[in-house]
């Protein structure tokens, strides 16, 4: 979203970003996330302008929007988006106060396997497990796991959430 972004080239994803795509495009910024520490100092090796932002928590993907905002010189409709945000996040809280809080897994990843050996899921005190809370579930993660843990079909079965939501990092 929008519509026009899927005509842009693709440079890869999350986890998989091609340098050589990038630096062809010629841009006058690239955003990077805090755990894209090698891409930064390849890109900043070539003279890339770069902005690493964070996006672990609902406070810092908000404030990554503010800065994005001011550095690319719309700060105004940054902070349209990040009013929206906020409000939309608050009305979902108030919407599920009260109700009860079924246990929920949310994976971010997995294999593709039939049944997948491998499963990465959303743990305590990340976006994802802010998001879950404020739509009114309760993350079945403990706050000692890891923030994005590895579970095998059976440590994943030994959770019995009561739901899954699955979102794939592309």
């Amino acid at each position: 979203y929008p519509p026009e972004a899927a005509r842009l080239p693709r440079v890869g994803g999350l986890l998989d970003a091609n340098v050589e795509a990038i630096v062809s495009l010629a841009p006058d910024l690239v955003v990077l996330l805090e755990c894209h520490e090698s891409m930064r100092v390849v890109l900043g090796d070539l003279g890339t302008e770069l902005l690493v932002v964070r996006n672990e928590t609902i406070g810092d993907i908000l404030d990554s929007i503010t800065l994005i905002g001011s550095r690319c010189g719309v700060p105004g409709r940054a902070a349209a988006l990040r009013a929206t945000l906020e409000l939309r996040f608050e009305t979902i809280r108030r919407a599920s106060a009260g109700l009860e809080r079924p246990d929920v897994l949310v994976v971010v990843s997995r294999d593709y396997l039939t049944p997948p050996t491998r499963v990465y899921a959303a743990g305590r005190g990340t976006f994802y497990d802010e998001l879950l809370e404020a739509a009114g579930g309760r993350n079945v993660l403990t706050a000692e796991a890891p923030a994005y843990p590895e579970l095998s079909l059976e440590g994943l079965l030994r959770l019995d959430p009561r739901a899954v939501s699955y979102t794939h990092l592309t």
